[in-house]
Parts: structure tokens; sequence; C-alpha cells
């Protein structure tokens, strides 16, 4: 893949140790999200430009290299990763990797034009056709895709904070109730909630 993509562990020398069944990508995003919130917070136009961009321009480009394209309509999808619940691994369009990788190409595309660069026209194309599960019908979102009962719901209320995604207030408290539905079982030890 193109790009750069962040170990979720790393030793001394700065090479990733992540257990062999580890696909926590979405440490990439929360890196590039870091350099974005603390501009943010500054409004340091110089610093975004020697080091917080080059990070969220090189985690976009891994995210639009690792998107797949599925189907006639365009989609992309992001297959065999491991979410924020760490208990559930090997799964397809975790909602919360799906997410921070929108919102990756989305403020790297902000990032860019903010100061003077030419956007990558990928992070657009991928970002408005990435697949973040969710069911109409119930109004919630899926924690992955084959999750249509919530079984293990537990980092949805990451989608509207720290994301920042905007959804109506039912489907920010259907996205809440699922998660609390489960929180506290085994396999959800995370506590995603308790932080």
């Amino acid at each position: 893949h193109r790009g750069a993509l962040y170990p979720r562990e790393s030793a001394g020398p700065g090479q990733g140790t992540d257990p062999e069944w580890s696909s926590e990508i979405h440490v990439a995003g929360d890196v590039a999200m870091a350099q974005w919130r603390y501009y943010q917070a500054t409004g340091d136009l110089d610093w975004l430009r020697q080091h917080g961009y080059p990070v969220i321009r090189a985690v976009a480009n891994f995210w639009a290299s690792r998107a797949t394209e599925a189907g006639q309509n365009g989609r992309y999808e992001i297959l065999h990763v491991t979410g924020p619940n760490e208990a559930i691994t090997d799964v397809n369009n975790d909602a919360y990797t799906n997410a921070i990788a929108q919102r990756t190409l989305e403020v790297a595309t902000e990032a860019a034009r903010l100061l003077g660069e030419t956007p990558n026209p990928e992070w657009a194309r991928v970002s408005q056709k990435l697949l973040i599960p969710y069911d109409a019908s119930r109004q919630v979102h899926l924690e992955h895709s084959g999750d249509e009962q919530g079984k293990y719901a537990h980092a949805l209320m990451l989608l509207t904070y720290p994301l920042g995604m905007k959804f109506s207030d039912t489907i920010e408290q259907n996205d809440l109730d699922a998660c609390l539905k489960n929180f506290g079982k085994p396999g959800y030890e995370v506590g995603m909630l308790g932080n």
C-alpha cells in the first residue's frame, strides 16, 4: 500500500511489534487526526505545513490505497481489520476504522486547500463512497458488516466523539444504546465507555 501505516505498538527502534493477529490499522487514522487536532488547537499553519500535513497526507494515501472498490455502485470497503474492540478480529468494514479513514481523507483534503496545495482527487472519491455499516430501518450503525443484531457493538459512539461525525439525535442515541447493551459483557474489556 502507499502512504504511511503507523503501528499500534512499536519497539525502541520504531519497528512495529503488534501481535501477529493484530490488524488494528485504525491507529494510522488516529495518528493523522492527532495532527489535525493540534493544528485546530494552535492555528499554526507553519507547523501544519512542515510537520502535520506530511503525516496527514501519507495516512490519507494509505487509506486511499487500502480501501477496496466493491460492486458496480463504486462503493469502497476496508476488509480484514480489527477495530477498537480487540476481542473481535478479522472483520470487514469496522465502523470506526472506516469512519476514521473517511475523516482522515476529508481532513487531508481540507489541509491541502488551507496550504494552497492540490488535494489528491482520490481522497474525495474514496471518502464519499466509503461504507460505514448502517441499518436504516433501525437508525443505528453496525459495529462491522454482518453485525446486524448489534451483538458486537462497542465503539459506535466514537463516530460522534471524537470523530465529530454529524448524525440525528436519534441515531446518536441508538448508537450509544447499542454499545451500552454490550458494555461489561465478556469480550468487551476495552472500556471505551469507561474512559
